[in-house]
């Protein structure tokens, strides 16, 4: 068997526990009651008039952006509308400027404004070939035939 043996008591300090004053000072202290709780604060739910009156700004406000939208878009479409008319406009004026162009160039055309001016076409053509650098006669060739004018009509007379 085996003894226990008890721990010897102490004698009560004259050192208060932590935290606790001395028991003299206690004596003023007195016991206060527990603080009534206060209810949490009950939701209130809004009214049908409230709910009414938010549906209406919000749908109302979204009617306004839907027009400014459309407003936009219609202005936008009215631009592009007004581009592809200047377009059309300046491809017309394009292709009637390279008619021209195609009529002042055409060989018939400058033949008859040299005929007008007094220019008259030679009666023989020759033709003049580069001497090579360091050639002193040129390579024979034979003299070309004479042309027609391009207008194809007799040759006029001085």
């Amino acid at each position: 068997m085996s003894m226990v043996t008890a721990a010897p008591k102490r004698a009560p300090s004259a050192r208060p526990a932590r935290g606790r004053p001395p028991v003299k000072d206690r004596r003023h202290l007195r016991a206060v009651p527990e603080p009534k709780r206060a209810r949490p604060p009950r939701r209130t739910r809004p009214s049908i008039g409230t709910l009414c009156a938010s549906a209406v700004v919000v749908f109302f406000v979204l009617a306004f952006g839907i027009a400014v939208l459309h407003t936009v878009l219609v202005q936008g479409q009215g631009r592009l509308d007004r581009l592809q008319a200047d377009v059309a406009e300046s491809q017309a004026t394009h292709q009637r400027l390279r008619v021209r162009l195609a009529e002042l160039e055409s060989p018939s055309r400058v033949v008859d404004q040299a005929t007008q001016l007094g220019m008259v076409s030679p009666e023989d053509v020759q033709f003049l070939t580069p001497v090579a650098p360091g050639s002193a006669t040129p390579p024979d060739t034979p003299p070309a035939p004479p042309t027609e004018l391009a207008g194809g009509g007799p040759e006029p007379t001085p």
